[in-house]
């Protein structure tokens, strides 16, 4: 498990990267280019699982797949949106405000995931692999059916933003 971590946590600073990259790309209502983006993490995860299987690696790569899946939707990002990034220091002020709120949110972040997964790790302590599997399956059904609320929020988010923005309050009261 530990060596399956160090191929992780690579990933995850794509992750990062890909959130921020996702949600500029949706803040622009370029949905079917946000939704094939989003998609691509999860086509790209499951190819890189065949390979895996198919090439007989050792259990531990599988760490990998995150990494390398994380890696192709930053290249895919980037390639839609290199001509929108503007690269400069005179904004160093942002990059430090951006940074500490991003430190403080991240916390909050893993505490949310965490708290959602110890239930798995003490029923894994107490039961057997497969009545610990079946649980995590069903976490998992119930998970992708609530992301039918991030769906809707990110849908909604950029209206929100633009009327909020604009001052146009009243519109944004009865849309709401």
């Amino acid at each position: 498990l530990s060596e399956a971590w160090l191929f992780t946590i690579p990933g995850i600073i794509f992750f990062s990267l890909n959130k921020n990259f996702l949600a500029f790309i949706n803040g622009q209502k370029r949905m079917l280019t946000f939704a094939s983006l989003t998609s691509l993490r999860y086509i790209s995860l499951l190819i890189f699982l065949v390979i895996i299987i198919y090439m007989n690696f050792p259990a531990y790569a599988l760490g990998s797949i995150i990494t390398l899946s994380e890696i192709v939707v930053s290249a895919a990002c980037l390639w839609v949106i290199w001509d929108k990034i503007k690269w400069t220091f005179k904004l160093s002020e942002w990059y430090r405000h951006h940074f500490i709120f991003g430190a403080k949110s991240c916390l909050a972040g893993a505490s949310i995931e965490l708290n959602s997964r110890v239930d798995v790790l003490i029923l894994s302590y107490f039961t057997d692999e497969f009545l610990v599997g079946l649980y995590s399956l069903a976490l998992f059904v119930v998970e992708g059916l609530m992301q039918l609320i991030v769906v809707v929020r990110n849908n909604l988010n950029p209206f929100i933003t633009q009327y909020f923005y604009e001052k146009e309050y009243k519109i944004l009261q009865e849309r709401i």
